[in-house]
């Protein structure tokens, strides 16, 4: 969990997910860790992993992660996801 402290205050703002969302990012983290190794641009944000302009969520139904779709500026050139 990331914490951020106001110099000279006692105020501190940190993340604050659901179980849900907690569960997710970690599932997804470990795909994360993996594609960097490959050498592949990812990262997460909120409960989706983007890996070169896919966007990826983890389905707790099936316990795996699945394709969503493009990026928007991927849609824009005519990127095809298939």
């Amino acid at each position: 969990m990331r914490m951020w402290r106001s110099k000279n205050t006692q105020f501190s703002v940190h993340e604050d997910f659901t179980e849900r969302v907690k569960s997710h990012r970690r599932e997804l983290g470990k795909r994360l860790v993996d594609e960097r190794e490959r050498g592949n641009y990812a990262v997460m944000n909120y409960d989706k992993l983007i890996v070169n302009n896919k966007i990826f969520a983890y389905d707790e139904n099936n316990r795996n992660w699945h394709s969503m779709w493009t990026s928007d500026a991927d849609l824009k050139r005519g990127y095809d996801a298939s």
